[in-house]
């Protein structure tokens, strides 16, 4: 079986729409659950820490390399008037591929984009469910775009359209599937941790809640000082 023909069987034809929601859904809960009673064990705090490296690893490389083929791009521009043309189509995927992994980071940590209006006004047991059904429609919904760039794999599969390098357009298109479980998965392992209360709470919560910074006696007899001189 030729590498064409082993793609075109795994993309193809990729599931429905329900079938592989519900399905990502069970699996995801099945994996949530087991690294949720396994959270306290020295292994699975080892891969955690292996993958965070990984990630990050990517990321500081992703964005290294975009700064720097950007500079020299700009400097054969300006000082040469010439360019190479496969740095402008790969600045676009590294953009992409930085915008993933950046979200897989901040999943993990809990400090991705939210809306945290009902989680101002509640306490206790009602946040922590609140939070936790939060965090089950955010994996339906990573599936849901999950599902929809494998369709959009299908489609470029058929096309034959090559980047750069005789790259295939697809093979940049694997990290949306890619990164939106990744997504899937961080968010299934915030449910049970939610309703535990063992979650990290939010960065805007984090700053709601930060108390104010005292006044130290330094700084009020500096302030003191600067208004009698004054």
């Amino acid at each position: 079986m030729t590498s064409e023909t082993t793609l075109g069987f795994l993309f193809g034809n990729p599931p429905g729409f329900a079938p592989f929601l519900f399905g990502g859904f069970a699996i995801l809960s099945i994996v949530a659950g087991g690294a949720f009673a396994l959270r306290r064990s020295p292994a699975l705090a080892a891969i955690r820490r292996i993958l965070d490296g990984i990630v990050g690893a990517l990321v500081a490389i992703a964005l290294l390399a975009m700064v720097f083929l950007s500079a020299f791009q700009i400097l054969l521009r300006n000082v040469l008037h010439t360019g190479v043309p496969w740095i402008d189509p790969l600045l676009r995927e590294l953009v992409l591929i930085l915008a993933i992994l950046g979200g897989i980071v901040a999943t993990g940590r809990k400090h991705h984009i939210q809306i945290n209006f009902l989680e101002r006004f509640l306490r206790g047991k009602a946040l922590r469910v609140v939070a936790a059904i939060a965090s089950a429609i955010s994996v339906a919904i990573c599936l849901s775009v999950a599902h929809a760039s494998l369709l959009l794999i299908r489609d470029e599969l058929g096309t034959g359209q090559h980047i750069f390098f005789g790259i295939p357009t697809w093979a940049i298109l694997l990290v949306i599937p890619f990164g939106f479980l990744s997504f899937a998965v961080r968010f299934a392992y915030l449910v049970p941790l939610e309703l535990a209360g063992e979650a990290p709470p939010s960065a805007e919560l984090q700053d709601v809640a930060a108390p104010p910074v005292a006044e130290t006696p330094a700084s009020t007899t500096s302030s003191s000082a600067h208004g009698t001189i004054s």
